[in-house]
């Protein structure tokens, strides 16, 4: 029984885990291509942005929504722009 209520408890935090920077956006009526069959909106997740903004990761793994329920797996590095820069 307390095992039942532990898996209860957690799986709410398993959730919380799996939440995505891009969602599909199917009210988003811009058509980006001649087709619009080919075109996908998505919409940005602020809050999942905020926290990326705040915590300054190196690297982060972002899922962009593409064709046929698959997404497209990145990964994002931080970088400096201006670490190579020539000297004026």
């Amino acid at each position: 029984m307390k095992n039942l209520l532990l898996i209860l408890f957690c799986l709410p935090l398993f959730g919380l885990g799996q939440n995505s920077l891009f969602k599909h956006d199917l009210s988003n009526s811009i058509v980006a291509t001649k087709d619009p069959s080919k075109t996908i909106g998505i919409k940005l997740n602020s809050l999942i942005e905020d926290k990326i903004l705040l915590d300054h990761p190196k690297e982060i793994f972002v899922n962009i929504p593409f064709f046929n329920n698959n997404d497209l797996a990145v990964t994002l590095e931080r970088f400096n722009i201006n670490d190579n820069a020539l000297p004026v």
